[in-house]
């Protein structure tokens, strides 16, 4: 061995793998696990409040679907009103606290879990049902992740006889903008939601006018009235009925009875060339026909607008996405209890096409057994009146086995955890009596 070119007071290499201990020694600690669990309980806690006046999809995307939200002080105060009996129409607290989001408590504990793993537990047969325990778990995790950024639910609204290629995104509107003089088909233009959420200015090249946002509002009521009643905006239908709406507060998460909201859009029109003032209009999710509070039955007229000798339907829907098949609705089935009018089951029968068109297949949908397409699942969901359609839930979730996967290893981990353990208590030596 040379050892001419070393130094006498040379040290040897550091130890990544000490190195690696001492740094993830502290993320892997007990006190850490137990702080985690803490904030993820005042998280759940504050969040079933909020629910009292939040919607129940605001409340998951603010406060678990988050890296940090903001607690509004008032809710300790609602939380009050109903354990402590605190006056119900006490003046709202102010102020808020910043608390982390479910997203980074959910990191926090992936990171203490993996930790824990690399600092404390050996790989070892006998461990190997808590590892498979834990990897479950860590999975589920991953799966929520996956879910929360990727998963989207849709509705298809279809009358018998129908065929539809689109799905309506729930949870999101846009305002279209449609140009019907083309005999052979409509040119549209959208407007995605961000845009018209809070007052300003929407320009676009493509837009044929501007549109000034004057108003948007989160939910609406509606009034039904025989005769024209007084106020701003009122509209009629072909069947003799009025209706009338107004501004409503967001359906709270908490409300058993709560429906899907409504959310509307007061908008002025403007000439893009010389800002010359087109008319104001009120958008409404309950002038959609396919909106599941319409569902086909409430046949308000188109909002219009005419410049430079075109005229244009204005309408506020539901944000469309467009996929490579085709459904095509054949056949509904509404079934009853014998002597009464308790539903006992619903089914659609469609024909599924894909690009290519042809003959396609034909299926059955009823409740509980989805068809399936591609990373879509399709449910039978509601009905139109007089079971003239059928309403598909389709749930677009590319995590969705991610769950069932995380289930069985969960399962396994602890048979093969208890296993040991059994063999373990069965294999004791007994004592022998003297």
């Amino acid at each position: 061995m040379d050892t001419d070119n070393v130094h006498p007071d040379a040290t040897p290499p550091t130890d990544w793998r000490k190195l690696a201990h001492k740094v993830l020694k502290p993320l892997a600690s007990l006190q850490l696990t137990v702080v985690l669990f803490a904030l993820s309980m005042v998280l759940v806690f504050f969040g079933t409040v909020a629910m009292m006046s939040a919607g129940l999809w605001t409340v998951v995307d603010q406060y678990f679907r988050s890296a940090i939200v903001w607690i509004p002080f008032d809710l300790i105060r609602k939380f009050g009103t109903v354990f402590f009996d605190l006056p119900k129409d006490g003046s709202p607290w102010p102020f808020a606290f910043p608390f982390p989001g479910g997203w980074t408590l959910g990191a926090a504990m992936l990171a203490n879990l993996v930790a824990a793993h690399l600092v404390r537990f050996k790989l070892t047969w006998k461990r190997s049902g808590v590892i498979l325990l834990h990897a479950g778990v860590i999975l589920l995790m991953i799966g929520e992740l996956v879910t929360g950024l990727y998963a989207v639910e849709s509705t298809m609204s279809l009358k018998i006889g129908e065929k539809s290629n689109f799905l309506d995104v729930t949870r999101e509107f846009e305002i279209a903008i449609v140009d019907p003089s083309d005999k052979d088909h409509d040119t549209t233009t959208v407007v995605p939601m961000r845009f018209f959420q809070k007052p300003g200015t929407v320009q676009h090249e493509s837009l044929p006018f501007d549109l000034e946002v004057v108003a948007y509002w989160p939910n609406t009521s509606s009034e039904e009235f025989l005769t024209r009643p007084e106020g701003e905006f009122v509209f009629g239908i072909p069947q003799g009925r009025w209706y009338r709406f107004a501004e409503k507060a967001e359906g709270a998460g908490v409300d058993t009875e709560s429906r899907s909201d409504a959310p509307s859009v007061i908008v002025r029109a403007l000439d893009k060339q010389t800002g010359k003032d087109l008319g104001k209009h009120f958008l409404s999710l309950w002038f959609y026909p396919n909106f599941e509070r319409n569902k086909r039955f409430l046949a308000f007229a188109e909002r219009t607008v005419t410049v430079g000798g075109k005229t244009y339907w204005l309408m506020l829907r539901h944000k469309r996405v467009f996929r490579d098949y085709t459904i095509e609705l054949q056949k509904f089935e509404h079934g009853k209890y014998p002597g009464t009018e308790i539903a006992r089951d619903f089914a659609s029968t469609v024909i599924v096409r894909d690009q290519a068109g042809g003959d396609g297949r034909e299926v059955r949908i009823w409740m509980n057994n989805p068809l399936r397409l591609g990373d879509d699942s399709l449910y039978q969901h509601q009905f139109f009146p007089g079971d003239t359609g059928t309403v598909l839930q389709v749930v677009e979730n590319r995590g969705r086995l991610i769950p069932y996967i995380s289930c069985i290893l969960v399962t396994l981990g602890m048979l093969v955890h208890f296993g040991f353990r059994l063999s373990g208590f069965l294999n004791k030596p007994k004592a022998v009596a003297a």
